[in-house]
This record gives structure tokens, sequence and C-alpha cells, in this order.
């Protein structure tokens, strides 16, 4: 209570340099900054565990790495304390490495307030200088900021999605739509589709996914007629009738590039919103789900997919021995 009494005592702006200059000094003793190395420190101390001594729990008491004690500091200051456009750039940058090291140890709401303190460091600061022509200057310095703003804004939409705050998500992924190239928003498409599954918008989900898939050439008919389901099923059969199942199975990869994930998760999302919603497009978007795992490597996203062109290989073309064959492979991708 004493030391609470004289800690409200300091006047603001001497209580903010304080934290500013704590977190900074601390900081330095850190790997944060990638010019900041510490060799008698072996790289170490930023990850070193110590006791919050503000808990009140009885039990054991909460640990800290070095780093969440920095960006602490840093935060207790406030992005309106810091003025300097480099040094806000440098703390948002620090709490997009104390966010992920929460996020690692699936601690998402700790991780959630670094990425949101991140995010108000950049507040009102263009996520990339023009050349005057409306093109966006890619600098390293230009290209850096710019994945760290992204990065801060993925994180944000995951954290918020495994907390279960849809609002939070889709806002945070919209700002990275509508900020990066489409190539760069692939994350961020995966996390909106997903999120609006999880709140139960099957429509708009399968409005939005669509509308990706479409930019990403996948060849979904914009009409879902029946005539369209049978052609698009005999294409696909063509495709598959080239793989035995074993051949299919062998094609699940142990490790999938991040676009390739991401592109399925997108798809798988839009699946369940379809078979959710009884929408016609389910048969199309599997059979599209279908041919990319086949042409890209197959993964347990595929699975989902797999099943219903089996049952859609039932229902549409009363091939019950390829139905039953969908349905095993699918089980064999989950198993192994």
């Amino acid at each position: 209570l004493i030391q609470q009494h004289v800690y409200d005592t300091i006047p603001d702006e001497e209580r903010y340099q304080l934290h500013l200059d704590i977190g900074i000094y601390l900081g330095t003793m850190t790997l944060l900054d990638a010019d900041t190395l510490k060799s008698s420190l072996d790289g170490g101390v930023d990850q070193l565990y110590l006791s919050d001594a503000s808990s009140t729990d009885d039990s054991v008491a909460k640990p800290s790495t070095l780093v969440s004690i920095v960006t602490d500091q840093i935060n207790a200051a406030g992005p309106s304390f810091v003025t300097d456009e480099s040094q806000r750039i440098r703390f948002a940058s620090w709490n997009l490495h104390a966010g992920k090291d929460a996020a690692e140890h699936s601690n998402f709401r700790a991780a959630l307030f670094n990425y949101e303190n991140g995010i108000a460091f950049l507040a009102d600061m263009p996520w990339g200088p023009g050349d005057g022509d409306g093109d966006v200057v890619d600098d390293e310095d230009s290209a850096g900021f710019r994945t760290c703003c992204r990065e801060l804004h993925e994180g944000a939409a995951f954290s918020s999605l495994a907390l279960g705050e849809p609002g939070k998500v889709e806002r945070y992924a919209r700002t990275i739509i509508e900020n990066v190239p489409f190539e760069d928003s692939l994350v961020a498409q995966a996390l909106h589709v997903k999120s609006l599954l999880g709140a139960a918008r099957y429509a708009e989900t399968i409005a939005t996914g669509l509308a990706v898939l479409r930019l990403l050439k996948f060849d979904v008919p914009s009409a879902p007629t029946p005539m369209a389901v049978y052609r698009t099923m005999i294409e696909t059969g063509n495709v598959t009738s080239k793989y035995t199942s074993d051949q299919i199975t062998n094609l699940k990869q142990t490790s999938i590039n991040a676009r390739k994930r991401n592109i399925l998760k997108i798809v798988d999302g839009v699946v369940l919103a379809c078979y959710r919603e009884s929408s016609p497009y389910l048969p199309l978007v599997a059979c599209a789900m279908v041919k990319y795992s086949l042409q890209n490597g197959v993964c347990e996203e595929s699975a989902t997919a797999f099943v219903v062109y089996g049952y859609f290989k039932i229902f549409v073309q009363e091939n019950f021995e390829e139905g039953r064959r969908w349905g095993d492979i699918a089980l064999k991708i989950l198993d192994s």
C-alpha cells in the first residue's frame, strides 16, 4: 500500500518516463533489437523466467519472461507518450515478439494484449509509403514495417479466434486484407472464413470463401445447377481415376507450405458452411478441393472434401464402391 501510494503521487509525465526508461534499459539485455546482441548473456536472458511479484494468489506465482516485463513497462508508458516514429515501430516489434512468445505457450489472452498494444503503437501510421503515383514503395525498411503490421494483426486475429471473439477476428482480418496484396492476405482470409463459420454466418462464409477461391483461380461454376454439378463430378472423376487409394494417401505431406495450407483451410471452411447451409455449392467446392489436393499435396484439411466427394459419388452417380473408397481414404489420412 505504501509503494502504491508513492507510485500514485508521481506526476504522470515522470511516471511514464520512468516506465519507458526501465523498459528500454531491460530491453537492451534481450535480443529484441536485431542489432542488440549481448554475447555475455548468450542470448538467453530474454527467455529468463521470473516470478511475478504482483500475484496475490496463494498458488505458485505466475512466471514472466524478461521480454514480457520489458513490454509491460513500455506499454505502461503507452504510445501517446512516445512521439518518435522509429521508437514506436521499435516498441511495436517488441510487442510482436512478446505476443508470439505468449501464443506459443497457449496464453492467448496475454498474446492478444501484446498484439493490441503493438498495433496501438502503430496507430495512424500508413502501412507503407507511396511513390506519389499510388504505388507502394518496396524498400527494405518499408517491407519490414509492413510485415510487422501484418503479423501484429494476424496474431491479434488468431488470438481473438482462440478466445472466441469473432468481432475482433473480423476487424483485424479486414484491416490486413485492405492493406496488403492479395497473396499476403491468405492467413487473414482463412481466419476470416473460420470466424464467420464459427459465428454460424454460413451464407456469408460461402460468399466470402467463393470470392477468395475465384481470385485463386479455382474453377467453381458461378451457377450451381444440377447440370454443372453433374459435369463437375464427371471431370473430377476423370482426374481421380488416375490414382489408386494408396497413391492418394501417400500424397499426404508431413509438412505443407503455408500458402497451400491456408488455401486448404479456406476451402475446408467453405465446405463445412455449404454442408450446414445445405448449399448447392457443396459438391462443386468439394470437387475443387479434391483436385487441388491431388495436385498440391494432401493434408488433414483434405479429408472433409474427400468424404463429401464420396457422398456425391453415391448420391449423383450411384457409385457405391467409389463412395466407400473415398470414405476409407479420408479415414486413412486422419489416422496416419
